[in-house]
């Protein structure tokens, strides 16, 4: 994956917090662009995405213990732009570019796609489940309620949240679902304070946050950021990124007081508040 040129690469890199430095890993098997990732159980997932030509529908894994990649499954059709998730052991995937064919999404231990687009901007609402402990794919599970593409997924409180994207090959949406995997069933929740294509999301403090993204205007791209509390089922406004961005991705670092570097330290004063929990 390329972090900058949005060319297909195959190269990964570490962010090391306490040292503030980048450390690059053994390449992927398959170079990628728009491709989607998730972490189970010590390995990280790279789905589909563009090798510059064609959509991919290969999933290789990352083994985190072993620092080497291989190939896992193969998808029914290629995507690009697979919005990825953990839960239960299950990988899923929502939000993608496909060929007029389907979505998929992963929970913890099994893979999920969904949301994607297959091919000219389509966006489909199929769910598919993979299974990394079996290596089998279930295909009973419910459609989203709208087909999209370029969305976003999150987990929280066990269940998936689905934001955003490209509707129906027609329009970016502000609008957002929840799975609920007990069920089998997909729900709206509140639509999100602004349309966005391809934003970043993630979960702190058990409220989504949802980072950029294109506007229904085509090349304007959104600086805000709107975070969803599932309590109030409400957005709101929090905060805005330095520049507006889309295609871009976001995560949770989860620090300890110890590790941050701080640049500037009164007469008397050390590091001795308590780890983040």
């Amino acid at each position: 994956m390329n972090l900058f040129s949005g060319r297909p690469s195959a190269e990964v890199w570490k962010y090391e917090q306490k040292l503030d430095t980048w450390f690059q890993l053994p390449d992927m098997l398959t170079p990628r662009s728009e491709l989607g990732l998730a972490l189970i159980d010590g390995y990280i997932y790279a789905c589909g995405g563009s090798n510059g030509e064609f959509r991919l529908n290969t999933i290789e894994r990352y083994s985190i213990n072993e620092n080497k990649w291989s190939l896992v499954a193969t998808m029914q059709v290629g995507m690009t732009s697979p919005a990825c998730c953990a839960l239960n052991g299950y990988l899923y995937i929502t939000g993608n570019e496909e060929k007029k064919k389907a979505k998929f999404y992963f929970l913890e231990n099994q893979l999920f796609l969904g949301g994607a687009v297959l091919e000219e901007g389509d966006a489909v609402d199929l769910v598919m489940r993979f299974d990394p402990r079996t290596f089998e794919w279930s295909n009973d599970i419910a459609p989203m309620r709208i087909a999209r593409s370029g969305s976003v997924a999150v987990v929280l409180r066990q269940k998936i949240y689905v934001c955003g994207g490209l509707q129906s090959n027609t329009e970016n949406t502000n609008l957002a679902e929840v799975y609920d995997p007990t069920m089998n069933q997909w729900q709206f929740i509140a639509p999100m304070r602004e349309h966005r294509y391809r934003p970043g999301a993630a979960v702190v403090n058990s409220k989504i946050y949802v980072c950029g993204g294109q506007d229904e205007q085509p090349g304007k791209y959104h600086e805000s950021v709107e975070c969803y509390s599932p309590d109030t089922d409400q957005w709101t406004i929090v905060t805005e990124l330095i520049c507006g961005r889309s295609f871009l991705a976001c995560s949770m670092l989860l620090l300890k007081w110890s590790d941050i570097l701080w640049e500037h330290l009164c007469d008397g004063e050390t590091n001795s508040l308590p780890d983040i929990s």
